[in-house]
């Protein structure tokens, strides 16, 4: 009977880390089974909105995306997309959510969606790496004092993609939304 325990344990050790190692890079520890049954009802219109831009683009997706809110307690960490082994999974963190603006909430979610439903990482262009925050999802006062002027960033400053790793101010979202839209689904692989 202690055989069997061990190797019952032994079994579970071996498919929990195949399991977390399969896990996106953007959450390195991963989730194993998804904790949210569909779309919470805060997310509902902001992801019907990002599917039917999805759809405009003629991209369509076999699977669906669960979406949940809770506090993330990451340092800055705003929100997560998990890959599971047959999920892919939303964080939102409640308290960032609560006090911002709808464009910040639509930002960050149509940034979580492109990494969930796309398989985008944090690029712009033809696939060019913006430099990692740092583990900081949120920027306090102007890009640039951030980051270095790079090619991924229009002259005012502002990000050329939603997919920068950070939530875009939202007057960069006003002055670039269409461009936005447009560059969030180049090099769609659709979940």
């Amino acid at each position: 009977m202690i055989y069997i325990s061990y190797m019952i344990k032994t079994l579970l050790l071996v498919i929990t880390t195949f399991l977390a190692l399969s896990a996106s890079c953007a959450t390195p520890a991963g989730k194993l089974f998804p904790e949210y049954d569909g779309v919470d009802p805060k997310a509902q219109k902001i992801v019907d909105s990002y599917l039917e831009l999805a759809k405009d683009e003629k991209i369509l997706f076999e699977n669906t995306v669960t979406i949940g809110f809770k506090k993330i307690n990451r340092g800055n960490v705003v929100g997560l997309c998990h890959y599971g082994g047959y999920f892919r999974e939303i964080d939102v963190d409640i308290g960032y959510w609560n006090r911002s603006t709808f464009i910040s909430q639509r930002t960050l979610l149509f940034h979580e969606l492109t990494h969930c439903y796309c398989g985008r990482g944090h690029d712009y262009d033809d696939g060019a790496k913006y430099k990692e925050l740092a583990d900081s999802y949120i920027v306090e006062g102007p890009i640039c004092t951030v980051m270095d002027v790079s090619p991924g960033f229009y002259d005012d400053l502002c990000p050329k993609s939603l997919m920068f790793p950070s939530v875009l101010e939202d007057e960069c979202v006003n002055k670039h939304y269409n461009e936005y839209i447009k560059e969030m689904f180049q090099r769609c692989r659709p979940y």
